[in-house]
């Protein structure tokens, strides 16, 4: 395969996964070797430079995604799209538990409640407060009250996760 079709196929993939890839599933699909694979990122985000996309290198793989400014304010109608059952599992449990601590939201929904807090975050859908402890107090914002017509509740609770 040559260097522009491999160009096409991660750019295709990045766009269609909704999800990190690896290096090792780029590779596969493309032929090319890992050095190649960064070098072809770089091409496209040269030639995303005036977009409002680029490409990213996460933990878990590189990611097409907005960017950051571009997040917050395309963020209530990206929302059907890009949330996973788990991840509004999460929202969910957010939104009924608010002001929730982080701590806690991970002991009931499991350590990936920290990443999905973070996405949240991206998305404009949450925010995170400094909490008396260690552990940051995450309340949704208002696009999330928006978006699922949610109004604020009448009695105001302690925060969840408070020992």
């Amino acid at each position: 395969m040559n260097y522009e079709e491999a160009e096409k196929l991660v750019e295709a993939a990045l766009f269609i996964a909704g999800r990190p890839l690896s290096n090792e599933e780029i590779s596969k699909l493309t032929g090319m070797e890992e050095k190649d694979i960064e070098k072809i990122v770089e091409k496209l985000n040269q030639k995303y430079r005036n977009r409002t996309f680029h490409i990213v290198k996460s933990w878990n793989g590189w990611e097409m995604r907005l960017k950051p400014e571009y997040e917050a304010k395309v963020g209530k109608v990206a929302l059907k799209v890009e949330l996973t059952i788990g991840e509004l599992r999460t929202l969910a449990a957010i939104i009924e538990l608010q002001p929730v601590t982080l701590s806690y939201l991970a002991k009931i929904r499991g350590s990936r409640a920290y990443l999905d807090v973070k996405k949240f975050k991206r998305m404009g859908l949450v925010r995170t407060i400094k909490g008396e402890g260690r552990s940051p107090i995450v309340k949704t914002t208002k696009i999330v009250k928006s978006y699922f017509n949610i109004e604020e509740r009448q009695t105001k609770h302690e925060t969840r996760g408070r020992t």
